[in-house]
């Protein structure tokens, strides 16, 4: 057991995250091993120390292989998906850049 998941369990983001194109994936990062808990958005890890840099209280970056994942909130994220967080959290971007896994923090 690592994380309160068996093997079962963990291999379940495997078929979610999909490599950047996947069922809850829709981000500029090709292997997203992150995840925002309060946005509900994946992430590779270069994109995590971006959102962790942002401080905790505005994302709450979790790994997906090394943190607990509850089924509730694997639940939350499989249902919400990438497409839906961003948008929600870039719907009114009005001429900003997203950043990306290069931006500089």
């Amino acid at each position: 057991m690592l994380g309160g998941w068996d093997q079962a369990g963990r291999s379940g983001w495997g078929e979610l995250k999909g490599g950047g194109g996947g069922s809850i994936t829709s981000s500029p990062c090709l292997d997203p091993d992150w995840a925002s808990l309060n946005l509900g958005a994946l992430m590779c890890i270069e994109c995590s120390g971006t959102h962790r840099h942002l401080g905790a209280h505005l994302s709450r970056v979790r790994s997906l292989d090394l943190d607990d994942w509850p089924p509730e909130l694997l639940a939350v994220m499989t249902a919400m998906g990438n497409a839906l967080a961003n948008s929600v959290w870039e719907g009114a971007l009005d001429g900003y850049a997203k950043p990306g896994p290069e931006a500089c923090r």
